[in-house]
């Protein structure tokens, strides 16, 4: 293992400048006031300041920091957030909190630290705002991270920033290298390696150090933060180079051949003969050709986002203009939007707008959508609507309908429960009163939400074109 410090000595000129900001997530069996007290004894003179409030309004500074429940990743999960920071500064801290965590913590595959970049005013004009976006994608050496923490390759929270680059409907007769250059578009989610869209607000997030026992691995985390802000400066009024050029032209010459086989049918049976291309239900060659020029977008981001798809059916419903895939088994990092799962198991991944039917997901996001006769284990829920045949154990669920059965380590937000609706004791209601970790709100297991609770707190989530 090199010593930090020898690899990044002689940027020193570009590193003092840096203001540094960090979040570090990790699990707790102690008592939100036994951590709360701890921290400010091993801190001092920092203050931290506790919050029942999940992503609670209050704003760290370098004498004040602040913890808060984490929900997502359960009910003995914490985020300790500081402010920004100098850079000598934030080592010495940086050091002293993982010595914390050590001691007192523990963190899994869920758990990470993020460092938040910025520059204070320099003589060289260094700031965020002349960030050149795709030199940073270009430039990042993911294997160089991974190298030190392997765990987060293929990880769903910090996903490889090299993705974001746009080369579907290129040609090889223009110029796409020009073109990508103009028209980078930002992710609308932040978990990849890097978020760029921090920068609207004055920094610049990097995701990609975390795991289990990350916080024991002090001296990988000291290198990897002088590498994101060396890099982060060498990014910062910025063309592209010759290197940069020949890199972009080598991802696009690779993806742009993959997508093209995409947009013949009789190429893509040759090349995924496992996978069955469906038009309501039928693969007569004819339909399903007839309707191929329609879909043969939508089934490159299918197989493209799934690891080794296959021994499945991919159904296009003419009536609902919706893709349905069925009985696939599978594991994703990456965002799939609008499709109907049936008859499904599925690993990791963010379903957004995707009904899920007689399916199972474990360690998934879910943004809207209906659940139905489903199993959904270790996940995060949002806006969706779940009903009475479906089971949801140990996970998060914010402004969803629940007509099913919750049990296990699971947290309930602002959800509005249905009558046929089972709560366990074990789970847990929160709302922004009482949403801090070891606290609980006891719940019968009986049918239906008790007269107690009121629905206080909770609502339905408004989405378009449903009526709950």
């Amino acid at each position: 293992m090199k010593i930090f410090s020898n690899d990044y000595i002689t940027d020193f000129d570009k590193l003092k400048n840096a203001i540094i900001g960090f979040e570090f997530e990790f699990y707790t069996d102690r008592s939100y006031f036994k951590l709360l007290e701890l921290l400010n004894n091993e801190l001092a003179p920092i203050k931290t300041h506790g919050f029942r409030k999940y992503h609670s309004s209050f704003k760290p500074d370098e004498n004040n920091f602040k913890i808060e429940p984490d929900l997502s990743m359960g009910s003995e999960g914490v985020e300790l957030i500081t402010g920004p920071l100098p850079y000598v500064n934030s080592k010495i801290i940086l050091l002293k909190i993982l010595k914390i965590l050590d001691k007192y913590a523990r963190t899994d595959e869920k758990c990470s630290i993020h460092i938040n970049i910025s520059f204070k005013d320099n003589d060289d004009g260094k700031v965020l705002d002349n960030l050149n976006n795709l030199k940073l994608i270009l430039e990042v050496d993911e294997e160089l991270i991974y190298n030190y923490f392997p765990e987060r390759r293929n990880n769903i929270y910090a996903k490889s920033i090299k993705t974001l680059i746009p080369f579907k409907g290129f040609d090889f007769s223009i110029n796409a290298k020009d073109i990508v250059q103009t028209n980078l578009q930002l992710p609308d989610t932040k978990y990849y390696g890097i978020n760029l869209r921090t920068t609207e607000k004055g920094r610049l997030e990097w995701r990609y150090i975390g795991g289990a026992d990350y916080h024991k691995k002090t001296a990988e985390i000291l290198t990897l933060m002088d590498y994101f802000i060396s890099t982060t400066w060498n990014c910062l009024n910025q063309k592209l180079n010759e290197e940069d050029l020949d890199k972009l032209q080598k991802y696009l010459f690779e993806n742009i051949n993959i997508f093209k086989t995409f947009t013949n049918y009789d190429d893509f049976v040759a090349e995924f003969p496992t996978i069955d291309i469906q038009a309501d239900k039928l693969n007569e060659y004819g339909i399903v050709k007839a309707y191929y020029d329609k879909i043969y977008d939508k089934i490159y981001d299918i197989v493209r986002n799934i690891y080794n798809l296959k021994n499945c059916i991919i159904n296009y419903d003419t009536q609902t203009s919706r893709i349905e895939l069925v009985d696939a088994t599978f594991k994703t990092i990456f965002d799939l939007d609008d499709i109907d799962f049936i008859e499904c198991s599925m690993s990791s991944g963010r379903y957004t707008s995707c009904n899920i039917i007689s399916s199972e997901i474990i360690n998934g996001t879910i943004h809207g959508g209906d659940i139905t006769d489903s199993n959904i284990f270790n996940s995060k829920i949002e806006n969706a609507k779940i009903d009475t045949e479906t089971e949801i154990e140990d996970s998060y669920l914010y402004q969803c309908f629940i007509d099913g059965n919750v049990k296990g380590d699971s947290i309930l937000r602002m959800c509005k429960i249905g009558p046929n609706a089972v709560i366990e004791d074990s789970v847990r209601i929160v709302t922004d009163m009482n949403n801090y970790f070891h606290t609980g709100q006891a719940l019968s297991s009986k049918k239906g939400a008790p007269a107690e609770l009121d629905l206080k707190d909770m609502k339905i989530p408004q989405t378009k074109g449903k009526k709950w």
